[in-house]
């Protein structure tokens, strides 16, 4: 379930990309704290730039060391916290606890704390 959440906040809050009738607008802090990450986001043809799809996000490892080369999109703020929504949704159903291995690594103390802040 940590590892669904974590890869579902990576690349919404910390690397989202939006639609706009302008184009790609950035709101992820990661991509929003650096002009080099921003403008490889929106320009670089490196860049995988795919609507956001929940199952792929949430089994999508990622890595943190350099720039990213696969990002997701949303149409609005409602989109996204639409999202959230089916998020939740599935966690209360059980469906976060089987998720592609890799990263981000989840170690036993991050769990604890986790837990322990939960209940």
């Amino acid at each position: 379930m940590i590892k669904a959440m974590a890869r579902f906040f990576w690349f919404t809050i910390e690397f989202g990309l939006m639609a706009s009738s302008d184009g790609l607008r950035v709101y992820g802090s990661g991509l929003l704290s650096s002009f080099g990450e921003i403008e490889h986001a929106v320009e670089s043809p490196e860049v995988q730039r795919f609507p956001m799809q929940l199952e792929w996000a949430i089994n999508q490892s990622f890595e943190i060391d350099h720039y990213q080369a696969l990002l997701f999109t949303v149409q609005s703020f409602d989109h996204l916290f639409q999202l959230v929504g089916c998020l939740e949704k599935w966690m209360t159903e059980g469906r976060l606890s089987h998720v592609a291995p890799g990263e981000p690594a989840v170690n036993e103390s991050d769990m604890r704390s986790f837990l322990e802040a939960a209940g």
